[in-house]
């Protein structure tokens, strides 16, 4: 079963993805970066906790990587204000 995040949800799949770095070892996450089309100087920022709010392309790309799913799901129309 796939889990859906919404938006205020997506720093749940960061903190996440962080975690697991802590686990993997260095062939591991140059394998990741390759994978995710990211530098592996990112990856091991993240590990690390330097960043506050990852880019959402990257945070996107190293979730697809490690088999998460990201959707964003328009819910309500806007209100045009003229």
């Amino acid at each position: 079963m796939r889990k859906t995040h919404k938006k205020s949800d997506l720093i749940d799949v960061y903190l996440e993805i962080v975690e697991r770095l802590h686990y993997m070892n260095s062939t591991e996450i140059a394998t990741l970066a390759m994978t995710a089309g990211v530098c592996e100087a990112t990856l091991y920022n993240w590990r690390g906790c330097y960043v506050f709010a990852p880019r959402l392309n990257t945070l996107y790309a190293v979730s697809q990587a490690l088999g998460f799913e990201i959707k964003l799901v328009k819910q309500r129309k806007l209100k045009r204000v003229a």
